[in-house]
């Protein structure tokens, strides 16, 4: 289940469906699809959606001009801030820094 979950959430089409959703799909209480997730992965089905974000967004700052915030938008972050807040937190550098090093 989780597997496939997983594979749901790094697809195109489904990367900005709600989480519930998931669940929904499943047939499973939301609180037991967190659970499950969090019991297989390590981490919460939104702590992953936002690793999953933010691996996409290290790869475009490597292999491409594009602004932060344009980063940040096809990455499925609303805001700029946000994304930068997130992404410091889960690689230790602000967008600018990991792009410069």
């Amino acid at each position: 289940m989780v597997e496939r979950v997983r594979a749901m959430m790094t697809a195109e089409e489904t990367r900005d469906k709600p989480l519930e959703g998931f669940a929904k799909d499943l047939k499973i209480s939301y609180s037991t699809f967190r659970r499950t997730f969090r019991e297989h992965t390590g981490m919460s089905p939104h702590q992953y959606r936002l690793h999953l974000k933010v691996s996409s967004a290290r790869e475009l700052l490597r292999s491409t001009t594009l602004t932060v915030k344009e980063i940040s938008y096809r990455c499925g972050f609303e805001d700029e801030q946000y994304f930068c807040r997130i992404f410091k937190r889960q690689t230790g550098n602000t967008p600018g820094q990991f792009r410069g090093r």
